[in-house]
């Protein structure tokens, strides 16, 4: 009786064994799948993160450039560039004019957007986040919304708590 009894569990055992292997497989294989686009997303974070380095043709005072990150400050505060030269000062060589200029040089160097091109489309806004109240005119190019193929999404923040700016970026590549 003890043998019989014996058998069973050894057989239960390896029943449990069994599922188990199957469940982690299982497992495997769906979290394998999603860190395709978690991956790409946070290559949009590390392009975000780029972006927020690039020097600026703005300084404020004139003893070094602003980086992006710095000027986002800046335009916040409303602040004039006293010593800006270039096309990306604009006409008023306002903090927000400089930021939103060499924003778009740098989308336009990073993603082109034709018909030919992998990329169908990008949004990249600079928003406050306890309003969602624009900072600068969102950056666009292609014909937003309707994406058929991989759409890749991620945001960054900067600044303190009560003057938190969010930099998001969205983009669609073709199937």
């Amino acid at each position: 009786m003890t043998r019989k009894a014996q058998e069973e569990m050894v057989g239960f055992i390896l029943i449990v064994v069994l599922v188990a292997i199957a469940g982690v497989v299982f497992l495997g294989i769906s979290l394998r799948g999603g860190e395709e686009n978690r991956d790409n997303s946070n290559k949009i974070y590390s392009l975000l993160g780029g972006l927020s380095q690039i020097t600026t043709a703005c300084e404020i005072p004139d003893t070094n450039l602003k980086s992006v990150r710095e000027l986002i400050r800046e335009c916040s505060e409303g602040k004039i560039c006293d010593v800006c030269e270039g096309s990306t000062c604009g006409s008023s060589s306002s903090a927000c004019e400089v930021l939103e200029n060499t924003l778009k040089e740098a989308m336009v160097s990073s993603y082109a957007v034709t018909d030919k091109s992998y990329a169908k489309y990008y949004n990249l806004t600079l928003y406050y986040a306890f309003d969602n109240k624009e900072l600068i005119k969102p950056i666009l190019a292609g014909p937003q919304g309707n994406c058929n193929g991989q759409k890749l999404f991620n945001n960054r923040p900067f600044g303190s708590e009560g003057d938190r700016v969010i930099m998001s970026l969205e983009v669609c590549f073709r199937s």
